[in-house]
């Protein structure tokens, strides 16, 4: 069973760290020509916690991506698939105005309004569904814009970007050791911080337990950013960490 999370939104996170290469591989799709078709999908697919909404953020935000695009749009998908609640959502995108009591017919004439002609870029976040008849209806929809408009979707599930015709899928990896550090130094301790030898040696024993995952070095940097002596770091390593849920 895949667990479901909040919604998610195209603001950046403020500390993203070794995710520079992961970004010019998506930064690069999406500004490359199109692959014959319309639009062209990119799936980033990794386990919960890898970042792969931070990597989608990266690259929405990325200048050169801002200027080749006329339309830049950010739907949390999560734990409801439903065709005329993403179309809603589209159109609620960037705008922040939700159509209200609309039928399908209708909403379909305002999406292909809105994007007709236009160069644009959707973001799908946390594509859970596997159902590809939904899927290949709104697809339909999302036919009418300019040559070398983009998809991304970010999902859990390998199954997704394949069900879904991925034009190219990227399968996010875990921090390397040196960037774990660096993300958890970032939440653990005070800018400009001297960093002890026991705070440094007990800290990278614990990321090293983290398995490059960024959203668990973020939770327990910030849990030690308190409990900022080295018995009560020793404390955690021993005996809370190894009873954290995986």
């Amino acid at each position: 069973m895949v667990e479901r999370r909040g919604q998610t939104h195209s603001s950046l996170t403020q500390v993203v760290v070794g995710r520079e290469k992961d970004k010019k591989e998506i930064v690069d799709f999406l500004l490359s020509s199109s692959c014959g078709e319309n639009v062209s999908i990119i799936s980033i697919v990794g386990i919960g916690g890898l970042g792969k909404t931070t990597l989608a953020q990266l690259a929405y935000y990325d200048e050169t991506v801002k200027s080749n695009f006329e339309l830049k749009m950010w739907v949390c998908i999560s734990d409801n698939f439903e065709v005329k609640i993403i179309v809603e959502k589209i159109l609620e995108s960037p705008i922040g105005e939700k159509p209200k009591n609309l039928e399908m017919n209708t909403l379909k004439d305002l999406l292909h309004e809105k994007i007709s002609g236009k160069k644009y870029v959707l973001v799908l976040d946390d594509v859970l569904d596997e159902d590809s008849e939904k899927w290949f209806y709104l697809k339909d929809l999302l036919v009418g814009g300019r040559s070398g408009s983009k998809l991304i979707v970010t999902t859990r599930l390998k199954n997704v970007a394949q069900m879904i015709g991925s034009t190219k899928t990227h399968d996010l990896q875990g921090l390397l050791v040196d960037d774990s550090w660096s993300l958890f130094a970032n939440m653990a301790f005070k800018q400009g911080e001297v960093i002890s030898p026991d705070h440094e040696r007990i800290g990278k024993e614990i990321v090293t337990k983290c398995v490059g995952v960024p959203l668990a070095v973020r939770v327990i940097g910030h849990l030690l950013y308190s409990k900022n002596t080295v018995d009560n770091w020793r404390n955690f390593k021993e005996k809370e960490l190894p009873n954290m849920n995986e």
